[in-house]
């Protein structure tokens, strides 16, 4: 008989790990591997306090819609569901009219805003120093600090050519740091999401709730962390330190941080043991980084029952292109997660793989992007790349040079063969930034994906204290690909040596 309109849907019953999250009062953070059950958690927590007020922070839209519709379904009203940046954006809104660039500042259209097209004629050097701008406002907005001079911007850039660029200009990206946020405060400018979270953070708020959740806390930025922490009420930060994939964009590893009681989730639903054990084989290389602990991850899903969802998944976008293009003899039926399109730019949208094949192929005019427009030849394009450190940009070079002018064709066979709809797909494809959350019943590593080869010589050349983070963060990406498996991980030649105890099919 279906539950009345007033009565809630039954939970499903909860592990002894779940219940004593639930139960838990003070402050609390919870490691949770992937597949862990963290919403029925969640739900069972908010559904153990009804009679409290209760913020959940979601880490974006994204899981801020999905949170929305679970805790709907569980009629559980008490619970409000925000973001950082929702909660922020109607808190500063009070007080001034923001306007938000959309889809995001681009350092063509900064180097405009600015008039420097007035003031550089070195037309590449301006826009390069423009994107030093747009990332060095990135890092200080997403930190505590108060004073931009505080923030040391370039021992950020992981790139040395690009640490070398912006050592060399450091008075001028700061000159234009502090002006380009300036017209975004007085409202000559429109602001980023970046700024007006940035804003909000100044005015200290204390939200009145009884308790906080913070989801996906591993991806937390410091400007968000602190917010969260400040806050009266109960608070409880649930994520996994080795799904943190946003380093790159100022997340910290906030599980750590915080000095509160830890309890784990340490069972996963989603895949059976083979895949667990795959997955823990790629955080075993984190202890030639200093992290001897391993998670204490049991694979208890069962492995069984037909495949129905086939995904490939890749480290970058052009890692993806290529995977796709590499299944064209097939012609298989593909899906590509938010559009063909999306994966054909570069990060941040500077440019696009056509606007750098015409250029390869000597037809500047025809791109679309006046940045490429811009320069002399494809080697300029290369040099500008290695100035502002943008492997994405550096990898569609990469790509370029690989098919050459073939690539024109290639991309219309794989356009060809898109449809509107995953059902309708044989082959579903996306990057592990896109599949954070999600699962499917197999899934193909594109060969992009950090090698133990690569991984050694890295540590080699630079060692722990230089590479470490960066290599933290390849491996976890690695880690969340391979648990985005409900039956079956298929991996490239790559990573063959890595992990040899491969699952077999359901």
């Amino acid at each position: 008989m279906p539950p009345s309109p007033r009565s809630k849907p039954p939970l499903p019953r909860l592990t002894a790990e779940q219940q004593a999250v639930v139960e838990h009062t003070g402050d609390l953070k919870v490691e949770a591997v992937a597949g862990a059950g963290k919403t029925t958690t969640l739900i069972a927590y908010a559904r153990h306090r009804p009679k409290a007020r209760i913020l959940y922070l979601a880490f974006n839209r994204a899981v801020r819609l999905h949170a929305q519709q679970k805790f709907a379904e569980a009629r559980l009203p008490h619970v409000r569901i925000e973001t950082a940046h929702s909660l922020a954006f109607a808190s500063v809104s009070r007080s001034r009219k923001l306007e938000v660039h959309t889809p995001g500042w681009k350092a063509a259209d900064l180097f405009k805003a600015l008039e420097l097209d007035r003031r550089i004629a070195d037309r590449r050097t301006g826009i390069a120093l423009c994107q030093h701008v747009l990332l060095r406002t990135a890092h200080f907005c997403n930190s505590t600090l108060a004073k931009l001079e505080e923030a040391d911007y370039s021992a950020t850039l992981p790139d040395k050519a690009a640490r070398e660029f912006a050592r060399h200009h450091q008075r001028t990206i700061d000159e234009l740091t502090r002006r380009f946020m300036q017209r975004m405060y007085e409202g000559s400018l429109p602001v980023t999401h970046d700024f007006y979270l940035k804003l909000f953070h100044y005015q200290q708020p204390r939200l009145p709730y009884a308790h906080v959740l913070l989801d996906e806390g591993q991806d937390a930025s410091p400007v968000m962390l602190d917010l969260f922490s400040r806050q009266a009420g109960e608070k409880v930060i649930v994520g996994d330190s080795h799904q943190q994939i946003y380093g790159w964009r100022g997340a910290v590893n906030s599980l750590a941080a915080m000095p509160w009681p830890m309890r784990p989730l340490s069972q996963s639903f989603r895949f059976p043991p083979s895949i667990a054990a795959l997955a823990l084989e790629v955080l075993r290389l984190k202890r030639h980084l200093g992290q001897p602990r391993l998670p204490a991850l049991q694979g208890c899903g069962s492995g069984k029952g037909p495949l129905r969802s086939f995904a490939i998944l890749a480290r970058t976008n052009m890692g993806l292109i290529e995977a796709a293009i590499e299944q064209l003899d097939d012609r298989p039926r593909l899906y590509f997660e938010g559009n063909l399109n999306a994966y054909l730019y570069a990060a941040g949208g500077q440019a696009s793989l056509y606007d750098v094949l015409f250029l390869y192929a000597g037809q500047p005019r025809k791109a679309r992007h006046e940045l490429v427009r811009g320069f002399q030849d494809f080697a300029d394009l290369e040099q500008y790349a290695s100035d502002i450190a943008d492997a994405d940009l550096r990898l569609m070079c990469r790509i370029v040079k690989k098919y050459k002018t073939d690539l024109f064709r290639l991309l219309e066979e794989l356009r060809a063969l898109q449809t509107e709809r995953p059902e309708d797909a044989d082959l579903l494809l996306l990057t592990v930034h896109r599949a954070k959350g999600l699962e499917y019943d197999s899934v193909s590593l594109a060969d992009d994906f950090l090698t133990p080869a690569l991984f050694f010589r890295t540590l080699n050349d630079l060692g722990a204290d230089v590479a470490g983070p960066t290599l933290n963060e390849e491996l976890n990406i690695l880690y969340v690909a391979i648990t985005r498996a409900r039956r079956r991980v298929e991996l490239p030649e790559s990573l063959g040596g890595l992990m040899p105890r491969q699952p077999e099919p359901g």
